[in-house]
């Protein structure tokens, strides 16, 4: 049943509305001050003086509180009636003047009910929208998530092509994405920079995958030439993730192409310094280094963490402090022990 708010001060009115529309609806009568939404009326009557009781609240209540409009009339003298035509049309949807014809009401009335149920109608409708479209940017995330990870176990297992050809390389890989998302954070770099690096990280030696086992396993020192073959894995690998279009691959790029490049500029392949070296690559540096001296390569026999940790910041000729970016050298020396604890977690 209809329920209609009564907000009238008038006893002949009150009567007249009660005669006529009792039968049909359910009448709340309230007086226009102390009216609450409670009441959950699907139209409101009211008249002058009510009106001018709850209008801040009337406004309120139609643009906040309710998604479909509980539509209002107003009781009024001719005259009043048409000055609420011209100024209070935002707060009433039609004005019926004194004195009050039966069947007048009964048609103003049915028309509100209509404007009330069409209005129902399109909030419903809304409410459906909503709820498809919050279901659809679900599956959209979904799915997303699905491409990531597919994405990433793709890229997963070419670095893992690395490990069958360098034992200890599977470790290093897994090792090098914690080192730089910890140190991302140490200097400061946000969250999606942090995700970003733990990902691209990895793929810093994926070039050596073009270098020949004579060389790559090599258990003396390299030669002038075999030395020039190895450094070219930098390049290699940049031209091998060039062709990507994710952001995991173009911070690739930066950290296959940088990572053996120094901030005093004396590194290659294109010995450049300072902050012209991509930061993705500056943490990857340093990263590298520590995870090199730590482990067993043919060539030399694994250090302790002290002992790696001393190299870095004092050097030892090859590698000199010189080398890195003074601040994420500085959060290297603060923060060093969580290396340790990543190398012995994923050694």
């Amino acid at each position: 049943m209809t329920r209609i708010a009564i907000m009238i001060e008038n006893p002949a009115n009150r009567r007249i509305l009660t005669e006529t529309l009792g039968d049909r609806h359910k009448l709340l009568f309230c007086d226009g001050s102390t009216v609450e939404l409670a009441l959950q009326p699907d139209v409101i009557i009211l008249d002058g003086p009510s009106h001018r009781k709850c209008a801040p609240r009337l406004k309120s209540w139609r643009q906040t509180a309710f998604p479909a409009v509980i539509p209002v009339m107003l009781i009024a003298s001719s005259a009043a009636a048409s000055l609420a035509a011209h100024q209070l049309w935002e707060d009433i949807e039609d004005v019926i003047h004194v004195p009050i014809q039966k069947a007048e009401l009964l048609a103003r009335v049915n028309n509100l009910m209509k404007l009330r149920a069409l209005s129902l109608e399109q909030a419903s409708r809304s409410d459906s929208l909503a709820v498809n479209n919050r279901l659809l940017e679900e599956e959209v995330c979904r799915k997303t998530a699905a491409l990531k990870e597919s994405f990433l176990e793709s890229v997963y297992l070419l670095l893992k092509a690395a490990e069958y050809r360098d034992e200890e390389t599977g470790n290093h890989i897994e090792r090098s994405g914690h080192y730089c998302k910890y140190l991302a954070s140490a200097v400061g770099a946000d969250r999606n920079f942090q995700e970003t690096i733990f990902v691209a990280g990895p793929m810093h030696d994926v070039g050596k995958i073009g270098i020949p086992d004579a060389i790559l396993l090599k258990p003396g020192r390299l030669d002038q030439h075999e030395w020039q073959i190895m450094r070219s894995h930098c390049e290699l690998g940049e031209r091998l993730l060039a062709s990507g279009t994710s952001p995991y691959l173009a911070m690739g790029v930066e950290v296959a192409g940088g990572h053996h490049e120094h901030w005093d500029g004396s590194g290659y392949p294109r010995a450049i310094a300072g902050e012209a070296i991509p930061l993705s690559a500056r943490i990857m540096a340093l990263a590298d280094i520590y995870d090199a001296l730590r482990s067993r390569r043919p060539y030399k026999q694994p250090m302790d963490h002290a002992t790696a940790v001393a190299l870095i910041l004092k050097g030892d000729g090859r590698v000199l402090p010189d080398h890195f970016d003074p601040t994420i050298l500085d959060a290297f020396r603060r923060e060093a022990g969580t290396f340790e604890q990543i190398y012995a977690t994923f050694s």
